[in-house]
């Protein structure tokens, strides 16, 4: 299994295109393993990495999953790891989050979209 740490290397040293398909292999593997626990650990790296290029709204659309997901209150340190980026997002006008609530499968179905638009622009 690939490590969503080598997606956040890769966007540091400039590497768009690699980081979002990185990320991207690390999602495919939790869907095709049915690995929901690590759903959260990729919507952390996710998070951070939209933060990094800007795509405040999906950024905040994984906030907002990991909010009502009650990952934050499970797992504190999960808040800790995506500060920065909630700050971030925070001063940008994305709207109120959509009312749909996201499962695990679906929070990645969507991250696994957005990584697969960006990096048709990368």
């Amino acid at each position: 299994m690939r490590n969503p740490v080598e997606a956040r290397a890769a966007l540091r040293r400039g590497n768009r295109s690699r980081a979002f398909e990185t990320l991207g292999t690390f999602i495919d593997e939790l869907l095709e393993r049915d690995n929901m626990y690590m759903a959260k650990i990729a919507c952390v790296e996710f998070i951070n990495m939209m933060a990094t290029v800007k795509c405040w709204t999906a950024a905040a659309r994984m906030l907002d999953y990991l909010e009502t997901s009650g990952a934050f209150g499970d797992a504190p340190v999960l808040r800790t790891s995506v500060a920065s980026a909630a700050r971030m997002v925070g001063h940008h006008d994305v709207g109120p989050p959509p009312r749909r609530e996201l499962d695990d499968r679906q929070a990645l179905a969507f991250m696994r979209d957005e990584l697969d638009r960006l990096a048709g622009e990368a």
